[in-house]
């Protein structure tokens, strides 16, 4: 049958997959990929050397070798990809489908070997030395002398003697080892130097850069007979684990086995370029911690540096295998508490030097009534109308810069591991803290009706230091700065950190209680609607004292010195003026880019078809990249991500239906 657009894009949503195999036109054989420099290769048929070129095919018995600053990539049927390096001569002995063997007789190659079956192996003889592998990365390299060096960056490699005459020596992941012309025995394996393994990464982003443009310039049948690219899984695990628990030892990995159940969700790696037209090799993963809770990790690679980012929910109860399932974990419609809703949250970043996190503590879903947008069955807008329902709240809200990765870990686990402001507490530092929010109750009270018309949750900056009215708490005063072309899909915010002192002694910073001025004389009078602050804290005291107050907090304070005291010269009572010299501050950039780094056009994302199909096909095609520059950090942390693995992994749906609330995820 045949499909049109809409139904194709719905089948392919349903989350059901179409697996294509591969044609077996390559059993046997091995595709030049890349070419540069002087390559040549021997072939038995016509027995004799030739120019290489992109797309030859090369069998057991043929030969490659490479000239002065040359190079070449290969890449066989089952995954198997080389790169021959400058001035390499590697002979082809044996390619499957139980074995495959390489004779290389000078050089250097790198082996990237796809994960290998029971039975199977992979070998390669030098004049001096026998590799046999099962599923790694690695580079033989062998001198004018004859001398072989092997460098493991992924798995084991067993190691020994060309005759086999002495036993193997098993060299580890990031070790190194060689033997020498003449030596009876490979030398004890050592640390591969920390730029050697940098190395190893970049070449690899190269490989892939080019393995893509190789594929790009493929004719479709051609396409459908290579290899998908893909990376061993194996291979994967284990470099995030190395990544992420290197940075985040809070993250609790003990051991390779819980790490590779809690990574077998799903997982996907791809290269692209971002916003700044750097190449990024984006590698993502979705876990399963626990039974309540679902983590989304992404690590950029980019020339000698990496950048990752980190984004977990836990809910109240164990979640279904589909998040859709379980419904919009922040918000709904109706009378009924949902079944599922989150209770605490963190979103980490860090380019391995600075960290940001931002994490929310102590949630519950809490009965509002809010002014929801309706919505018809085809996505369009229909108005606006009161609305019942429940929104989750969180009791505590954190943000650091280059916190104390010890004092996060607490605030995660530890449900009485409150701080309200830097310092030691319970024997563990905190520092890195911008600020503390709380949840403020707010209902829209009529005196006249004597009736609430609407309420809402609010997070409001709570206070740090001193008590009364002579208290102080921290703030971050946010300016929004539009693209100047108002179009792209480029958003940027700057955070200015400064202080607040608590004058009305409330303990949260408020500007007084809003009202409507009927009469127009710029103060409250009696029987005039108005917003009541009835709660601060979910747990917090009620006040039903239906009566509005008008002196919020009118001083603030830079904080220069930083000890919370209004004693460094800022006092002002405009927030404005006071945050033009804040004591910190955070610039954080958001772009919405094709995997060519192009910033979308929003005119062309269905924002004004009145179609919320449309934006969900978008979110399948698009990449996220967040930037964060700070007053606190030495370098700016960039990190490129996408909700297509959350798509890929069954975790969600971009599925809209009409008069449900926007999910926030």
């Amino acid at each position: 049958c045949k499909l049109n657009p809409v139904d194709m894009k719905k089948f392919i949503l349903s989350g059901c997959l179409l697996l294509f195999t591969a044609s077996t036109a390559l059993a046997g054989e091995i595709i030049v990929t890349f070419i540069k420099g002087t390559v040549e290769v021997y072939r038995q048929s016509p027995g004799a050397w030739e120019k290489a070129r992109p797309g030859m095919v090369l069998k057991t018995g043929d030969k490659i070798r490479t000239g002065r600053r040359s190079q070449t990539n290969t890449l066989s049927k089952e995954g198997h990809r080389l790169t021959i390096k400058e001035k390499t001569l590697l002979e082809i002995t044996q390619l499957g489908p139980t074995d495959w063997e390489f004779d290389q007789k000078v050089g250097r190659t790198r082996f990237y070997v796809a994960k290998l079956g029971t039975g199977q192996g992979l070998r390669v003889h030098t004049p001096t030395a026998l590799c046999a592998v099962r599923g790694t990365e690695f580079q033989v390299t062998v001198l004018d002398d004859l001398s072989t060096i092997l460098d493991v960056f992924n798995g084991t490699v067993n190691f020994g003697d060309t005759r086999g005459a002495i036993p193997q020596v098993p060299v580890a992941e990031n070790q190194r080892s060689a033997v020498e012309q003449g030596a009876a025995a490979p030398k004890p394996p050592e640390a591969i130097p920390p730029k050697d393994i940098q190395r190893a990464r970049d070449e690899r982003m190269r490989f892939d850069k080019e393995d893509k443009k190789f594929r790009d310039e493929r004719k479709p049948e051609e396409q459908g007979k290579l290899p998908p690219p893909t990376q061993d899984k194996a291979e994967f695990r284990k470099e995030v684990q190395r990544e992420v628990s290197r940075d985040m030892a809070r993250e609790g990995i003990e051991s390779d086995a819980a790490f590779q159940q809690k990574a077998a969700t799903y997982q996907e790696a791809k290269t692209l370029v971002d916003a700044f037209g750097k190449l990024v090799r984006l590698e993502e993963y979705v876990t399963r911690p626990t039974p309540e809770s679902f983590k989304y990790v992404a690590l950029n690679h980019r020339d000698s540096r990496l950048d990752h980012l980190v984004f977990e929910v836990t809910a109240n109860r164990p979640l279904p295998p589909s998040l859709d399932e379980a419904g919009n974990l922040w918000s709904s419609v109706g009378d009924r508490k949902p079944d599922f809703f989150a209770v605490k949250q963190r979103l980490f970043s860090t380019n391995q030097k600075d960290t940001y996190e931002q994490v929310n503590l102590d949630g519950d879903s809490k009965p509002v009534t809010f002014q929801q947008p309706i919505f018809g069955d085809q996505g369009q807008f229909l108005g606006v109308t009161s609305q019942k329902g429940d929104m989750t709240v969180f009791d505590h809200r954190y943000e650091f810069l280059n916190g104390n990765p010890g004092a996060s870990e607490r605030l995660w686990k530890e449900a009485n591991y409150r701080p309200s402001d830097n310092g030691l507490l319970a024997g563990t530092d905190v520092r890195g803290m911008m600020w503390h929010m709380r949840p403020a109750l707010v209902e829209k009270y009529d005196p006249a009706a004597d009736a609430v018309s609407e309420s809402y949750w609010i997070d409001v900056f709570v206070t740090n230091a001193g008590a009364g009215l002579t208290a102080t708490g921290k703030l971050d005063f946010v300016a929004h700065e539009p693209d100047p072309n108002p179009f792209l899909a480029h958003f940027t915010e700057t955070h200015n950190y400064i202080n607040f002192v608590d004058a009305n002694g409330n303990g949260r910073l408020d500007n007084g209680e809003r009202f409507k001025d009927m009469n127009g004389n710029g103060a409250y009078d009696i029987g005039e609607p108005f917003e009541d602050v009835v709660q601060v804290g979910l747990n917090g005291a009620a006040d039903r004292v239906t009566r509005a107050r008008d002196n919020g907090d009118g001083r603030f304070f830079s904080d220069l010195n930083r000890n919370g005291l209004e004693d460094d010269g800022t006092l002002g009572i405009d927030p404005l003026s006071v945050s033009r010299k804040p004591w910190a501050w955070l610039k954080n950039e958001t772009f919405m880019v094709n995997d060519l780094g192009q910033i979308l056009d929003l005119r062309a994302i269905g924002q004004n078809t009145g179609s919320s199909d449309s934006i969900a096909q978008t979110f399948e095609q698009v990449n996220f990249e967040r930037t964060w520059q700070s007053s606190e950090f030495a370098d700016k942390i960039d990190v490129m991500a996408t909700p297509r693995i959350l798509l890929k992994s069954g975790f969600l749906k971009t599925q809209v239906k009409g008069n449900e609330p926007v999910d926030q995820r």
